[in-house]
């Protein structure tokens, strides 16, 4: 089944009108919730198609076609936060279809939820969405500057590498917590987020070497502390960023200590491995493609149409169709499901592909180059083929439908001297 999101800016969404016609409402806060749970349950009428958008306090109900859309209520326990560690929606009444277009924890807070009723006349629909507060982890652009201030009262601590790994390798990560905080780790650097009550801080963090960015495998377990810990980020399939909550239920400080384990895996870039080809070429690879626009925003225009008519900075995707990743002189297979992120602003690019090998088999990281009316054109220069990171030079071109859809995605290239072509469709 194809599900996408388009993940509006928050700024953009309340900031200029939807076309179509609108309609506004502030919550009623009845309570019941706690300083990080909470719940909200709206209830709309709907003839023909409509979109309803929840962020803080507010309610926003767009008609797209048919005859307007109205509210009825909209409850909640308190207002939406803007970071979540989980959410969840259900649909709880209607006739028609009900389905979570944009889940706020990828779009900067807002919920979207989109009705499609199949009849003619009125009809009334009523859906809850139910949340966790977290800190927020833009894993997108872990730690990128120093010095820039999170939404969130936030330590830092560079590991102190014990080495005796092998080729595993092993964390102990030690803090003291008051209320509720996440711990994430990735490579040497450690960082602890308070969620809620008084700062949490660090003891220590020890490693044998640092976690890799693409682990084989990985295990994290609670060794000490009265509370909850869990592992809300898995490295293999975030990025390389590994995110442990901790949830402290009695007043005071209290330490907590937990492990992390992995095996096998390779920090951005390598070089070597098997998966891009068997060829010559393999050194000399560099840093990510020079020349303007690369080390900023994009050089070249951004057009108007398509992605840029409105919709926001941000885009993502997730969709199953047909493919297949062909080498030159290497082993092929087919490809069956894709994720893809673009950011305007940014400009980066991330576009990772499932197989029947596995999630994530292969990924790509690059720069848009340009935006047109039917799609995008994008620059790569990174790329994970089965577990194997290699320096990239290679193009890709994102073809979109009405609607902001994605039609189809090609990516012709070198990896280490060595030829490959991604053909893929929806």
């Amino acid at each position: 089944m194809k599900a996408a999101w388009l993940m509006l800016a928050g700024s953009l969404l309340y900031g200029q009108a939807w076309s179509g016609n609108e309609a506004v409402i502030q919550a009623r806060i009845r309570g019941g919730g706690s300083p990080d749970r909470g719940k909200c349950t709206a209830e709309v009428e709907v003839d023909g198609v409509a979109e309803v958008a929840l962020s803080g306090s507010e309610g926003r109900i767009r008609t797209i076609n048919g005859q307007p859309a109205i509210w009825r209520r909209l409850d909640c326990t308190g207002p939406m936060p803007r970071n979540f560690a989980d959410f969840r929606f259900q649909g709880v009444d209607g006739r028609g279809r009900q389905a979570l277009l944009h889940d706020p924890r990828t779009n900067n807070g807002v919920a979207v939820v989109r009705i499609e009723d199949p009849q003619g006349g009125r009809e009334g629909y009523t859906f809850d969405v139910e949340w966790r507060a977290g800190a927020d982890w833009n894993t997108g652009g872990w730690r990128r500057n120093r010095g820039e201030s999170w939404d969130s009262a936030s330590a830092t601590i560079r590991a102190a590498i014990r080495g005796g790994g092998g080729e595993g390798g092993k964390c102990t990560a030690e803090v003291e917590v008051d209320g509720v905080a996440e711990v994430g780790i990735r490579g040497d650097t450690g960082e602890i987020r308070t969620v809620s009550g008084q700062p949490a801080t660090w003891r220590r963090l020890e490693c044998t070497a640092p976690l890799p960015s693409n682990p084989a495998d990985f295990r994290f377990r609670g060794i000490d502390g009265r509370g909850r810990q869990e592992l809300i980020g898995d490295p293999r399939t975030n990025r390389g960023l590994a995110i442990v909550r901790i949830e402290d239920p009695q007043g005071g400080r209290e330490g907590y200590t937990f492990d992390i384990e992995w095996r096998g895996g390779s920090a951005w870039p390598v070089s070597g491995g098997s998966g891009w080809g068997a060829g010559q070429g393999r050194t000399g690879w560099g840093g990510p493609p020079g020349g303007a626009g690369w080390d900023g925003a994009p050089a070249t225009g951004w057009g108007g149409g398509g992605w840029g008519s409105g919709w926001g900075d941000t885009f993502g995707w997730r969709g199953s169709g047909a493919g297949m990743f062909s080498p030159e002189g290497g082993t092929g297979y087919d490809l069956r499901g894709v994720f893809l992120t673009m950011d305007r602003r940014s400009g980066d690019v991330q576009i990772r592909f499932d197989s029947r090998l596995g999630a994530d088999i292969l990924q790509f990281r690059g720069r848009i180059e340009r935006i047109g009316n039917d799609g995008v054109e994008a620059r790569l220069y990174e790329g994970i083929n089965r577990g194997d990171a290699a320096r990239l030079d290679a193009r890709a071109r994102i073809q979109l439908r009405e609607g902001n859809r994605v039609r189809a995605i090609q990516i012709e290239g070198l990896a280490r001297g060595q030829r490959f072509r991604v053909t893929y469709a929806e």
